[in-house]
Order: structure tokens, then sequence, then C-alpha cells
């Protein structure tokens, strides 16, 4: 055995995923031929190879290659940091040893991404309201604007900003400004 320490790694890889070489070529796109010759010992695979088997088996293509780095340590692909990696080894053994922590993790993730997603869109909202901010009339704008242009503390200064809305807004006193009412 030419290469046993690869051969070594690959078997302990497909004994941590529960999965047969044969399940590992078809989920890695690799050849079962080259896979057999990895276990056997009598071929490293390359780069390519050892990628695509890394993403699948979840540990570090470099390990599998038989360099000295952690079975789980990956490069930073795509902006994923050291840190990101981390997070998502913890969700993974969460997941496998407390499904009612998975639980609890998912619950908590999907409501912040709900929240962020809100925020975004309502800064996409405010960035086309800007975009708008010189349209003082239909006839000034490409297109119809997309609110009222209400001016708040209004200022003897050109330096006031006039803020537009497009749903109720309240100051906190329980008053609502519809966007229609005439105001004296």
């Amino acid at each position: 055995m030419k290469n046993e320490l690869t051969s070594k790694r690959i078997q302990i890889a497909l004994s941590n995923a529960n999965m047969k070489p044969q399940e590992l070529a078809d989920k890695s796109g690799v050849g079962k031929a080259s896979i057999s010759q990895y276990v056997n010992g009598s071929h490293v695979p390359g780069n390519i190879s050892a990628k695509k088997l890394g993403k699948v088996l979840r540990v570090s293509p470099l390990w599998l290659m038989g360099f000295d780095v952690d079975m789980t340590e990956t490069p930073a692909e795509k902006g994923q940091t050291v840190e990101y990696n981390h997070i998502i080894e913890k969700y993974r053994f969460i997941t496998e040893h407390s499904p009612e922590g998975s639980q609890v993790v998912d619950t908590v993730l999907d409501r912040e991404y709900a929240i962020a997603d809100k925020l975004r869109k309502q800064a996409e909202h405010i960035t086309k309201l800007e975009e708008t901010d010189n349209c003082s009339s239909y006839e000034d704008c490409e297109e119809a604007p997309l609110s009222n242009i209400i001016e708040f503390q209004p200022s003897t200064s050109s330096s006031g900003r006039l803020i537009k809305y497009f749903h109720s807004a309240s100051a906190g006193t329980g008053v609502f400004i519809l966007g229609n009412e005439v105001t004296d």
C-alpha cells in the first residue's frame, strides 16, 4: 500500500459519513474505479477529485490528500471564514445529537432571517424613495412618485430633509398620518 495515510483517511471519512464507496461515487461525480484506487492506497486524489470528495464527506480536501491539517478544516471559499465553518460544524453537531435543540436553532434562524429580509426590503424601498426626492410634481418624474411628501420639522434653511412615506405614520402620539388628509 503506497498511500496508506490517504487510504485510511478516506476510509475514516466514509465511515463517519456512514457511506459506501459507490454512494460516494454517485454523490461526488468521481468514478468508482478512482475511489477504489484511493481506498486501497494505490493512488492519491488530485486537487479536483479531493475537493469533490471533501465536499460530499464534509472533510478538508487537503486532509484527504494526506496534508497535516485538521480533518474538518476547509479553506475559506466564497467569503466563508473559519468562524463561518465553525458555526456550520456546531449546527451539524446539534442536529445530529439534539433534535430538539436543532428545532430551537431553526426557529431562531428563521425568525432572524425574516427580520433581516424585511430590513433589506425596507432599505431598498427607502433607496427608491430617495431616488425620487427631486420629483416635486408628476411632470418632473419619469414615473409617478411612490408617496406623498411631507416636511417634518420645517426649517427655513434649504438643508431641511423631506421624508417620503408609503404607509401610515405616527410620532408616538397615537395620531396617524395616512397620506391624503389636508392639514392646517
